[in-house]
């Protein structure tokens, strides 16, 4: 039997995390929710413009009276400050996501790997009724041909 993972989230447990999504969530409420063909719409900087775009933004600082009126350097400077501050944030919640994520894969795994044990003694036993309940998925998974070991080549 697989068991690579064994964490009993305890209700309180769950209360901390769904409360520090909570406060996520209300934290991000001014940040805008984009749809795929919002974000296609948008410029996308490439993922090293960074320097490019401070150093622009001081030559444009620097002459402005060749620029557009409505072009605003505070304006351009807290988008960058927006982002830098938000930047690492990011990064630590992708790797709690990450973390989150591979519990559960391991979770459904093990529940899986032990479930396939299951049904695969229980067809030994010829119990009826294991596979009653499939859904199309699975009855694909279960009917498709078994794969034979490959020969030792001399």
């Amino acid at each position: 039997m697989q068991n690579e993972i064994n964490i009993t989230l305890t209700p309180a447990q769950l209360q901390i995390i769904d409360d520090a999504l909570a406060v996520l969530e209300t934290a991000a409420l001014a940040f805008p929710n984009l749809s795929t063909a919002d974000k296609a719409a948008l410029v996308k900087p490439p993922a090293d413009a960074g320097s490019w775009m401070a150093a622009m933004l001081v030559r444009a600082q620097q002459n402005l009276n060749h620029l557009p009126r409505d072009f605003d350097p505070a304006l351009v400077q807290n988008d960058l400050n927006l982002s830098a501050a938000l930047y690492p944030r990011i990064l630590r919640l992708e790797r709690v996501k990450d973390r989150f994520d591979h519990a559960a894969f391991v979770a459904d795994s093990d529940a899986f790997a032990d479930l396939l044990e299951a049904r695969r003694r229980l067809l030994d036993a010829e119990v009826t009724g294991v596979d009653d309940n499939l859904n199309e998925g699975m009855t694909r998974l279960f009917n498709r041909p078994k794969r034979t070991p490959a020969k030792p080549t001399a």
